[in-house]
């Protein structure tokens, strides 16, 4: 180890193996400490923190006032964000070094006004800890001479902030749209199973039972055209008087052209209109006397007869609607059903040409 001298008439030592942090000790100490005051506030070992200091205060006169203190961390964000002016006038500066940052050391130097600050980061490691330590001081008084000479430092708080701050996250992605409803299906289909009654005659006032009904409408107007078969069984009847009896089996198949409207959210009026054939099958038998008769075979008949309707559905869920109807029979056939006693007729039951009837039901939808 050998001893130079500078311009500054101050003494320096030189490593051969420094390196680029050699270059840094050639830096000229403060040519003057007149008025120099200055914290500076280390985060590192006891050692470490005292190294630092002694080193500083060999590169200043003894009236130099250097307050070297320990700290527990240097919070680079938070020293950034906020500004730190000293609480007198006459401090030059405030430091904050960092020897605990892995492989380097961070150097942070604020001026009087506290909106100036110097960042330097120096490489550090086991075999130069002596040079890291020489270097460090250097960085501080180079500035510091830089301070008392007037001149500025370092880049504006703001900026260095900006700079060094994490960029700003990216906004979460945009939720997925969401998958656009199924287009409804231009057909919608209902299957329904309703329970009826209808005035029949005027020898059995009414008949009544259960029935389907299979329709298919549009599905894409408030106005919906469509069509409907209906299904209607009648329960089995007697009709008799002292001669014979009959007993009627019964039922209709009707179908409609339709066209429904939709009221609202969950209510639809509709009407039809068509026609259809009524199933009967009349089973002749003795009256109830026991007078010996003679009995026709019993028949089937088919016979042609209209419909015109009206209904209403209610819809209360998605997946089921309440339905009634009120329908009139027209019924051309004009049959009737007699016995004969002696060339005496009487009239067993003739059903009205005019039949009206109400059905009320479950479908789905």
């Amino acid at each position: 180890m050998r001893w130079i001298t500078e311009a500054s008439g101050l003494p320096r030592r030189r490593h051969a193996t420094a390196g680029p942090v050699a270059l840094l000790l050639s830096l000229a100490a403060p040519a003057s400490a007149q008025g120099l005051r200055a914290d500076v506030n280390v985060h590192g070992s006891p050692d470490e923190v005292l190294q630092l200091e002694a080193t500083l205060r060999s590169l200043f006169p003894p009236e130099a006032e250097l307050h070297v203190a320990p700290v527990d961390t240097v919070d680079a964000a938070q020293l950034l964000r906020e500004p730190s002016t000293p609480s007198t006038d006459d401090v030059v500066a405030r430091a904050w070094i960092e020897l605990h940052d892995g492989a380097r050391v961070t150097i942070y130097v604020v001026d009087r006004s506290g909106e100036r600050i110097l960042v330097r980061h120096l490489p550090r490691g086991d075999e130069n800890a002596e040079l890291a330590n020489e270097a460090t001081a250097r960085v501080v008084a180079t500035a510091l001479e830089a301070l008392l000479s007037g001149a500025q430092i370092g880049v504006e708080r703001a900026k260095m902030a900006a700079e060094l701050s994490p960029p700003p996250k990216a906004p979460p992605p945009a939720p997925p749209p969401r998958p656009a409803p199924p287009a409804p299906a231009a057909v919608a289909f209902r299957l329904g199973a309703h329970y009826g009654a209808q005035l029949f005659s005027s020898q059995l006032p009414v008949v009544h039972g259960p029935g389907l009904v299979l329709g298919a409408a549009d599905n894409l107007h408030l106005t919906r055209p469509g069509a409907e078969l209906v299904a209607q069984a009648w329960l089995p009847n007697r009709r008799e008087d002292d001669v014979a009896s009959v007993r009627v089996y019964s039922g209709a198949l009707r179908l409609l052209a339709t066209v429904e409207r939709r009221v609202g959210n969950v209510t639809t009026l509709g009407a039809g209109l068509g026609g259809g054939i009524d199933f009967t099958r009349v089973e002749p038998a003795e009256g109830a006397t026991g007078v010996q008769v003679r009995l026709a075979a019993p028949r089937t008949l088919l016979t042609p007869a209209l419909r015109a309707a009206l209904g209403a559905r209610f819809r209360p869920s998605a997946a089921l609607s309440i339905y009634t109807t009120l329908a009139l029979d027209a019924d051309p056939s004009g049959t009737r059903y007699v016995s004969r006693d002696d060339g005496a007729t009487t009239t067993l039951l003739e059903p009205r040409a005019l039949r009206p009837s109400l059905a009320l039901g479950v479908a789905t939808p």
